[in-house]
């Protein structure tokens, strides 16, 4: 999978010499526990205390059990990927498939059902895009008539 990097992101990677997030150990899963905590950490500051149910990894089990937890206990790496693909959809400048490229979904309803989307959702913004247009077209017609009779209110 090809990601184009934004350029934000560019200029944070040569801000830290292209080691970011921070390479905290050489061992690559533990690296990856110790940004999940950092992660964790930064929403627990954040104030991310919301009472939710979500999977929790039983040290003493050596399972996931589903659990009543705060919310900063929950978040992970993965958020970014989900975070991605919730805040650009929807954005006229990217399309869905750009982002399923980026995210790897092979289908629309995987992508649509990952960031917890429907087709009511779609119908919702059709909705909108149709007001846009007529608030549009409302506008450049007075201001036709404006121009045709510049008497006329």
């Amino acid at each position: 999978m090809v990601i184009p990097l934004h350029d934000e992101v560019e200029t944070i990677l040569s801000k830290y010499n292209g080691n970011f997030p921070p390479i905290f150990s050489d061992n690559q899963q533990s690296n990856a526990n110790l940004f999940n905590r950092h992660i964790k950490k930064v929403c627990e500051l954040a104030g991310f205390h919301e009472l939710i149910k979500g999977k929790i990894y039983n040290e003493i089990k050596k399972k996931n059990e589903i659990v009543e937890t705060e919310k900063c206990n929950l978040v992970s790496s993965h958020v970014c990927r989900r975070s991605f693909a919730t805040n650009f959809y929807g954005n006229k400048l990217f399309t869905t498939p750009q982002l399923m490229a980026i995210t790897g979904h092979k289908t629309e309803s995987m992508f649509l059902n990952y960031i917890g989307r429907t087709a009511d959702d779609w119908a919702m913004q059709t909705a909108k895009t149709f007001r846009e247009r007529d608030r549009k077209t409302e506008k450049n017609r007075k201001l036709i008539l404006k121009i045709s009779f510049p008497f006329c209110n």
